[in-house]
């Protein structure tokens, strides 16, 4: 009986990525990041904001400011579903404020 060498091939990162279904660029806009106005936002939020609702998150000293532009946003569409991603943002900066005031 002979003997076979098996040849053991170091995969590379994205080799790695593909067979878990991971996508990076994905992960990198939906990781929270602490911005240089101390906010916690996505990239996703981020952009969404300014883009969809020229709201803009960098100019906002804190996140109860942000929240409150949002609400005024809100304010003025009323029940408009096409507004349905902006109150999905806002219940998510909000919950994550009280997270961050009740760790204090």
């Amino acid at each position: 009986m002979t003997k076979q060498k098996e040849t053991v091939k170091a995969l590379t990162d994205a080799e790695i990525d593909a067979l878990l279904g991971l996508d990076k660029e994905k992960i990198e806009k939906t990781m929270l990041k602490r911005r240089k106005n101390n906010l916690l936002l996505t990239d996703e939020e981020r952009q969404s904001l300014l883009e969809n609702y020229s709201i803009n998150a960098d100019e906002c000293g804190s996140t109860s400011e942000l929240l409150a532009l949002i609400d005024q946003a809100l304010r003025k569409v009323g029940d408009d579903e096409n507004y349905s991603e902006l109150s999905y943002i806002a219940e998510r900066l909000d919950e994550r404020r009280y997270y961050e005031e009740e760790n204090k």
